[in-house]
């Protein structure tokens, strides 16, 4: 996944444990959505202080915020692709 190496480990480790406790939250069509296999893109987001995480799925992107560990606060925007999110 397209930045996951420019990460260090401690937003590795933030990435791993909010990811997998969110997709336990969700249900199959979520999990779908979110798939590790989804992924476009991972940064750190240094003026938000969170990882944005850009995920596709039928030719839209799916962005989620992961903020200090916590995977409730989220957020999902539906873009149309060609547009550069991230």
């Amino acid at each position: 996944m397209k930045g996951y190496d420019k990460l260090t480990n401690k937003q590795k480790e933030l990435f791993q444990e909010a990811y997998k406790v969110h997709l336990s939250s969700m249900d199959e069509e979520g999990k779908k959505i979110l798939a590790k296999e989804n992924i476009v893109e991972i940064k750190w987001d240094e003026q938000e202080d969170r990882l944005e995480v850009l995920f596709i799925w039928n030719d839209k992107f799916v962005k989620v915020g992961y903020d200090n560990g916590y995977w409730g606060y989220y957020y999902y925007m539906l873009i149309e692709k060609g547009f550069e999110p991230l």
